[in-house]
């Protein structure tokens, strides 16, 4: 990912990260295997059909909560 995408990049104390895009998407992190659900947003982030959508939470294991 550009690093010069990224806005904002917030730690929480529950070993985890939110990143916010210059576009104020978020990306919520999961403290472990970050690096995959990064692959998992880069994969999705030009995609029309998540246009819309403003949060991605890779938090959940196994799951993307979009809102």
């Amino acid at each position: 990912m550009d690093l010069n995408l990224v806005k904002k990049f917030n730690y929480h104390n529950v070993n985890r990260w939110d990143l916010l895009l210059v576009n104020e998407k978020l990306i919520k992190l999961p403290p472990e295997n970050y690096e995959e659900s990064v692959a998992k947003f880069i994969e999705i982030y030009e995609k029309s059909s998540f246009e819309k959508f403003k949060v991605f939470d890779f938090r959940v294991k196994n799951e993307l909560i979009l809102r």
